[in-house]
């Protein structure tokens, strides 16, 4: 049964952008949801297809109002507490904490004056 998520080719939800000029984030703590959701699942026993399951189960409401990467950190918190990593909602308080003490503003990639070489290449 096709679930909620895959709307591949659905009319609505707006082109893929084939640019050179491709940016894979827009912000920079999408990069930093990416590399956690690829580093902290597999130490826990948790594989791609489990993590994709679970993105998959999330309710439309929540797949229409947040991003991408906010469902790669809704379903990362959702591993992490049934792990007993976290309590319920603990990373909401720390987001709200964080979003208090930064004035609310994300940073962008040109912000912070793009990736920087040590980020990029394996030394």
């Amino acid at each position: 049964m096709p679930r909620f998520s895959n709307v591949g080719g659905v009319l609505g939800f707006g082109p893929v952008d084939p640019a050179d000029s491709y940016q894979p984030f827009e912000w920079v703590w999408q990069a930093r949801v990416w590399a956690l959701n690829n580093v902290v699942p597999p130490r826990f026993g948790h594989t791609t297809d489990e993590k994709r399951d679970l993105g998959e189960q999330l309710p439309a409401r929540v797949q229409l109002d947040q991003g991408y990467y906010e469902r790669w950190l809704t379903r990362l918190e959702l591993l992490l507490v049934e792990d007993g990593v976290l309590a319920p909602g603990e990373l909401d308080a720390a987001v709200a904490d964080a979003g208090t003490r930064s004035g609310g503003g994300h940073e962008t990639w040109e912000q912070t004056g793009g990736a920087r070489p040590w980020a990029t290449r394996y030394e």
